[in-house]
């Protein structure tokens, strides 16, 4: 019944999901004239060197983005109360959950660093102005292409 009742809504709704799919048709195309345009003409605005080598209010505005970030993200909590005691014996010390609990976050904080760094290194590389030209090039012409499939397909 939910079947037959969710084909009922879609066809009487047609018009509907067809003004959808145009519209992302022509929002396929306008990103991929912008990404054309962006490398005809050639010009990217230089990273903000202050924010690149970091300035404390910066460094502090990050850190306390990730913090909040971790600390209201519900999949957090659930990972430490659900997962972290199945591997504590019954009657365990309270300190062994938190040498759990502290090993996942230093764990967590090795990743991240490393992360950063490999981001970095790939932003300078990434930040070359011919490069910059290519990707969006292809990207353009990418775009581009699907928009004109999908206008085909449904047109």
């Amino acid at each position: 019944m939910a079947v037959s009742g969710l084909s009922a809504v879609i066809l009487k709704a047609q018009p509907v999901f067809a003004a959808i799919k145009w519209a992302g048709v022509c929002y396929l195309a306008v990103l991929g004239i912008h990404s054309l345009v962006s490398a005809a003409r050639g010009r990217y605005d230089l990273p903000d060197d202050e924010l690149i080598t970091g300035r404390a209010g910066v460094a502090f505005g990050g850190w306390r983005q990730g913090f909040l970030s971790n600390i209201t993200n519900p999949k957090v909590l659930i990972f430490y109360i659900a997962v972290l005691p199945q591997f504590m014996k019954p009657g365990a010390a309270p300190g062994w959950l938190l040498a759990f609990a502290w090993s996942h976050a230093a764990l967590s904080l090795l990743y991240l660093m490393a992360l950063s760094t490999g981001l970095a290194r790939a932003r300078t590389v990434l930040s070359r102005r011919w490069l910059r030209r290519t990707m969006d090039g292809a990207t353009g012409t990418l775009l581009i292409g699907f928009s004109a499939r999908l206008a085909a397909e449904h047109g």
